[in-house]
């Protein structure tokens, strides 16, 4: 609330930009363009490793970065629409445009389906893809790892059940791995657990932590998720996911504009009835395709946590986005309507979600730590953050073949995944808490546009080190390949929603309250009672 005599908006504030998008619109594509076509070309190249492997992770880091910001745009319309805020209505066309251009994602998600059918000539993206599963299969009968001789007489008793199981299971891809996961079972059934582990030598890889079982914990697990974990299911959910956000985007943003033709009240009581429902769609979907499109790429590995704190990214994303975008349209004449005082409210916003962001991260690492499960506390340990290895019951085994096998320090502790742990602490939650605790911070220009744009590069960096280490670890990859993917993706969404910008007003002129927003003052004391 305001003791200020409310503001009017200018011809600037109302007009419909059109074709003066069009520039706009184009130089993002060659941008984007020119960075896919650079990533493509280095993964083909010899000189940058991993190849077109590489190339699928990196492209799933951006694809997640993107969608990132266009469900935090969503969340940031969602949740000011609940709770009827006024203060945010000058610049709400903003996130509402983002948050309409959800089909440009849908787009930008091809690549993601494909990866969960096939993979590459250097390998899969996702383990439990067909090509996945399929290189589980050859692995295990290569390893022959259930087919001792000594267990000849145990394999002969499960015989009837893996006859069971293989009948189940259609395709042939499936048929190895689910013989492996049965053999598992038939062990912990007879007792011998680990029994099979004692001689082996596993190199550490993106499926081996210090847990000696994790070998072949990823093809058991990925058995057992087998009725969610398939290519043509998670393709499904995903379109829904898709669907569902496009829709709901949709349907705020559309009645926003309509609202500017004919100013009936009608079109903001249906936003708000809606609201309470599209927040609860929101959670629902945001959370499982966390778990779909990241957490599913180590099918072993679990967190109840994880959907938030996804979430939490993507909501800093999305108040950096606009932060980033509102000042720099204000360099060319753009949102004359927002000053301080909404720029003020936003830095507020993004300083309560750095801290949000640091509080789901420990909460979910303490919990894994403290209860020092191997099945989800290798998952920290090849990300870099410790250096004590699990129970091996006993010491740990030798690396007589010279393949990498684990010991009791972790190969990627030190390096450069260490590096980015502690640049997540530091750079990403405690140096931005400290600098944005000032008030005169939110209110400097300066000051908060560089931490929205330092806060964008260290949001990518939070999710390079969530995704990529299923990829490679302890070697780390960081260079055209990925920051091509993720300029493609970025300036793809914002060159769309430049386009759904063009055919309607920056501001939404006929919203009813938006006389709080031109009118907000953050200096000012808001009386206890209003009339």
């Amino acid at each position: 609330m305001s003791h200020h005599a409310p503001k009017h908006l200018t011809e600037r504030d109302t007009a419909v930009l059109g074709e003066a998008v069009w520039p706009l619109r184009r130089n993002l594509w060659i941008i984007g363009g020119v960075a896919l076509l650079l990533a493509v070309v280095a993964a083909a190249l010899p000189v940058f490793e991993g190849g077109w492997q590489r190339l699928g992770f990196a492209y799933l880091i951006a694809f997640c970065y993107a969608l990132a910001i266009a469900l935090g745009c969503l969340f940031f319309v969602l949740i000011t629409t609940l709770f009827r805020a006024g203060w945010c209505t000058a610049f709400r066309r903003l996130p509402e445009t983002i948050a309409a251009s959800m089909p440009t994602l849908g787009m930008l998600a091809i690549p993601i389906l494909v990866m969960a059918f096939v993979g590459s000539p250097n390998g899969y993206v996702y383990p439990w893809s067909q090509d996945g599963i399929h290189a589980y299969g050859k692995k295990m009968a290569a390893h022959n790892t259930y087919a001792d001789e000594e267990k000849a007489g145990e394999k002969d008793d499960h015989a009837e059940g893996h006859a069971k199981g293989e009948a189940r299971m259609k395709a042939p891809t499936f048929v190895n791995l689910l013989a492996a996961a049965e053999a598992v079972e038939a062990d912990e059934a007879h007792g011998h657990g680990d029994d099979h582990h004692g001689d082996d030598h596993h190199a550490w890889t993106h499926t081996a932590g210090s847990w000696p079982a994790h070998a072949h914990a990823t093809p058991y697990y990925t058995y057992k998720k087998a009725s969610w974990l398939t290519p043509g299911f998670f393709s499904f959910r995903l379109v829904l996911y898709l669907a569902v956000w496009s829709l709901i985007g949709w349907f705020y943003w559309s009645r926003s504009v309509k609202q500017d033709a004919d100013g009936d009240l009608e079109h903001t009581h249906r936003r708000q009835w809606w609201a309470p429902l599209s927040v609860i769609a929101f959670a629902l979907t945001v959370t499982a395709a966390s778990f779909d499109l990241v957490m599913s790429l180590d099918p072993a590995w679990y967190s109840t946590m994880f959907g938030v704190y996804y979430f939490a990214g993507a909501f800093t994303l999305a108040i950096c986005t606009m932060i980033v975008v509102m000042m720099l349209g204000q360099r060319v004449g753009y949102f004359p309507a927002i000053n301080t005082e909404h720029f003020h409210d936003l830095g507020k916003l993004l300083f309560a979600f750095v801290f949000f962001w640091g509080y789901v991260a420990f909460s979910q690492f303490v919990l894994i730590w403290y209860a020092s499960f191997p099945e989800t506390t290798y998952w920290f340990e090849i990300r870099g953050v410790t250096s004590v290895s699990g129970d091996f019951g006993g010491s740990p085994p030798a690396d007589v073949e010279g393949n990498g096998t684990f010991d009791a320090a972790p190969p990627t502790f030190g390096g450069m995944w260490t590096v980015s742990a502690w640049t997540l602490l530091f750079a990403h939650l405690l140096l931005p808490f400290a600098i944005l605790l000032s008030k005169h911070v939110k209110r400097n220009r300066v000051a908060l546009f560089s931490m929205a744009c330092w806060m964008l590069v260290l949001c990518y960096i939070d999710l390079h080190w969530v995704i990529m280490p299923a990829f490679s670890s302890p070697e780390f990859y960081l260079s055209v390949p990925e920051i091509g993917c993720v300029v493609f993706c970025v300036c793809i969404l914002l060159a769309e929603s430049a386009r759904r910008a063009a055919g309607a007003s920056l501001t939404a002129k006929n919203d009813p309250r938006l006389h709080e927003s031109l009118a907000l003052d953050t200096t000012a004391w808001a009386p206890l009672h209003t009339h």
